[in-house]
């Protein structure tokens, strides 16, 4: 009885543990994500003046199409920041890692840029796993940041994904001084 009552608090703690890193990750992200979207209104801003002054049927129509692909590039960021900072019950679905893995590394891309770290991608396959998103992003930021952080400045993060033996592995090194 004992036992099971020590088991549902360390439950509970790794929770709160986990809530808790989420919640500190949120301030980094959130400044990252803000960059980002300040660049695509700055883009949509661009091509909305173009339009607006154009004649060319063929070019508005182009400057409006690049107007909704941003606009739903705007809303994929925004959905992935409240993703990640929402409590959940996991919800598994079949989900490309690859996709997964670039949106991770475009929400740390401005900490890496001002760091000057290179993301190497070495993608040897492209598989498919049946997970819940937000965890596996939330796993991932929290490598990747841990990485650039032992980093500091000047290095590189390789970020491998392959499909081995019906499993999709993710493997991720970095130039930093380890522990």
């Amino acid at each position: 009885l004992q036992l099971t009552e020590t088991y549902e608090q360390l439950k509970i703690l790794q929770q709160n543990l986990i809530t808790q890193a989420k919640m500190a990750s949120v301030g980094t992200l959130v400044a990252g994500i803000a960059h980002e979207f300040n660049n695509l209104l700055f883009i949509a801003s661009g091509f909305a003046q173009m339009a607006k002054g154009q004649r060319d049927e063929t070019l508005y129509e182009a400057a409006i199409d690049t107007i909704l692909d941003i606009t739903i590039r705007g809303n994929k960021l925004i959905t992935s920041l409240l993703s990640f900072a929402k409590e959940t019950a996991p919800r598994k679905e079949r989900i490309r890692i690859i996709d997964i893995t670039d949106r991770v590394l475009q929400l740390l891309k401005k900490e890496s840029d001002e760091n000057n770290i290179n993301f190497e991608r070495n993608y040897l396959s492209d598989p498919f796993a049946n997970i819940d998103t937000s965890q596996i992003e939330q796993v991932l930021f929290s490598v990747i940041k841990n990485s650039i952080q032992a980093i500091e400045k000047n290095g590189t993060i390789r970020i491998s994904v392959k499909n081995q033996n019906q499993n999709a592995i993710i493997a991720i090194w970095d130039s930093g001084c380890g522990i």
